[in-house]
């Protein structure tokens, strides 16, 4: 007798943090000539850095991913001279000013009624009273604590 087994069993596991696509973007300065005068940079080094970028970076254009290249002259302050000043944009607001200092005050009324009374509160703890005997209902103590050897006071207990 022959036995035939007809089912195919296949497991995909995906492990976390599998890329789906990849977009990468460079930016390069441009090159300045003798005379000081920036120019933009060759289209032959633009491709070479291109082939460079792409291989450090696991480019895999089948996959979908994205590799752009530029050369812009870059800001430069002259030598001597100060940077801009910035734009009243790029300052913080006076609602994020209020904003932080309100969330700073919460965040020290709760420390001062909530986590500091935590800190400074003393654990009851009944157990400190047993250790001088028994606590009884009416909270006295009953049985005081047996000095010496317990099992000779237990001997002389039984006896009487």
């Amino acid at each position: 007798m022959a036995y035939a087994v007809s089912t195919v069993e296949r497991r995909v596991e995906t492990m976390p943090g599998g890329i789906e696509r990849l977009s990468v973007a460079v930016l390069l300065n441009d090159i300045t000539d003798e005379d000081g005068v920036t120019v933009a940079r060759p289209e032959a080094e633009m491709n070479a850095l291109r082939d460079v970028v792409a291989a450090a970076a696991g480019i895999d254009l089948e996959r979908g991913d994205t590799l752009t290249i530029r050369s812009l002259p870059f800001g430069i302050v002259a030598p001597g001279s100060t940077a801009p000043e910035p734009e009243p944009s790029m300052l913080p607001s006076t609602g994020t000013i209020t904003g932080v200092a309100g969330l700073l005050a919460l965040a020290l009324v709760f420390f001062a009624f909530v986590v500091r009374p935590i800190l400074k509160a003393q654990p009851t703890d009944d157990r400190d009273d047993m250790i001088d005997g028994i606590l009884t209902f009416d909270g006295t103590t009953t049985v005081p604590m047996i000095e010496g050897d317990p099992i000779q006071t237990l001997r002389q207990r039984a006896k009487e």
